[in-house]
């Protein structure tokens, strides 16, 4: 007779996923990994985050010099786990320079615009590349999602506002970019500069409307995931179980979709 004993993945288990056989980020390529979950990765200075460690392996880490600008880490948020939060003043976290060359990318995130009924139109966004760009932001009129390029709305998604945390992810191809929201593609937009700068990406800040202004963000960051290319299906799937178990978010994911009930392993 065979004795069998059924393992069930319990919440912590996310933040070690190596440790108990699943699978996290480490077995792919990224570009930058954000993790607010790893203290280990979050520096502190008088009582405010001056770096936020990148754990892919490249040193993208992202920081802040001016005391002022530093957003704070915010414990036992969501899960259980801390976030990095940012006002909706100023705070902002920035790489170095640029993290690649190419004009494609993919970017995955566990994030929440915390005052979306207190914000403009524009506020909420959240993380922008180095040419300005917005990837994904959330206003407070509505749960307006979009990939913002230059100006220029691409994708919209509207819902009521709230303060709710989501996956998002934004990939970007050479002529066009597609937008999921809670593992779902939501549209795509087209017609976009595909030039890569030199400079810096933000999070915490970022550009809208005419002549390049810039707003902050009430954020609260959990995870940010950033590929050097858009992620297969897979692999993105992979990354959206991944993320959704380990913050507790799986009732955000559609039905059908391969991780809604069990995390993924290696």
């Amino acid at each position: 007779m065979t004795l069998a004993r059924e393992f069930t993945v319990q919440d912590y288990m996310w933040s070690f996923p190596q440790q108990y056989g699943l699978w996290s980020p480490a077995e792919i390529t990224t570009a930058l990994w954000l993790d607010a979950a790893d203290e280990s990765t979050i520096t502190e200075s008088g009582g405010a985050v001056s770096q936020w460690d990148d754990k892919s392996g490249n040193n993208n880490h992202v920081a802040q010099s001016t005391s002022t600008l530093r957003p704070v880490v915010a414990s036992n948020v969501l899960n259980s786990k801390p976030v990095i939060r940012f006002d909706d003043t100023d705070d902002r976290l920035e790489t170095a320079g640029a993290l690649f060359a190419t004009p494609v990318f993919g970017v995955y995130s566990v994030t929440a615009n915390r005052d979306p009924s207190g914000q403009s139109s524009w506020a909420g966004q959240y993380i922008k590349d180095d040419l300005g760009r917005t990837l994904v932001y959330q206003n407070g009129v509505n749960t307006r999602l979009a990939a913002l390029f230059n100006g220029s709305a691409g994708i919209n998604v509207t819902g009521t506002a709230n303060s709710s945390f989501h996956l998002f992810g934004y990939e970007k191809n050479l002529n066009n970019g597609n937008l999921y929201y809670e593992a779902v593609n939501v549209g795509t937009t087209s017609s976009f500069s595909t030039a890569i700068s030199n400079t810096s990406w933000k999070i915490g800040e970022s550009a809208a409307g005419s002549g390049g202004l810039t707003f902050p963000a009430a954020l609260d960051a959990a995870e940010i995931v950033i590929l050097f290319a858009p992620a297969s299906t897979s692999d993105r799937q992979k990354i959206e179980g991944y993320l959704a178990h380990k913050w507790g978010l799986t009732a955000n994911l559609p039905a059908g979709h391969p991780y809604k009930l069990v995390g993924p392993t290696p």
